[in-house]
């Protein structure tokens, strides 16, 4: 009975080491995963931001004078009043058809 029981025991213990193995090995997963959430969020983060030196067809050590001319040119090709206008209809065309 005794031998029984010391095996028992024996057996337990191993049996608790283990939990123990697979519950720090599930908690470093959980951390290890929600870390690389963070990352990823981040990530999206920053890809949503404008990088205005690309949309101004500049380099990051541009100078300022370099800025304004590139700025300046960008706003000129954006203005309404420099944008390329519609094919002309007039209302005539609106009016004869069937």
């Amino acid at each position: 009975m005794l031998a029984f029981y010391s095996q028992t025991k024996r057996c337990n213990a191993e049996v608790a080491a283990a939990a123990d193995v697979v519950d720090r090995t599930l908690t470093w997963l959980i951390v290890e995963h929600q870390q690389m959430l963070q990352d990823a969020k981040r990530e999206l983060k920053r890809s949503k931001r404008k990088d205005y030196y690309k949309l101004l067809g500049l380099k990051k050590e541009a100078t300022d004078d370099e800025i304004r001319k590139a700025y300046r040119k960008h706003a000129l090709q954006h203005h309404p009043g420099q944008l390329p206008k519609p094919a002309d209809l007039s209302v005539s065309y609106v009016f004869d058809a069937p």
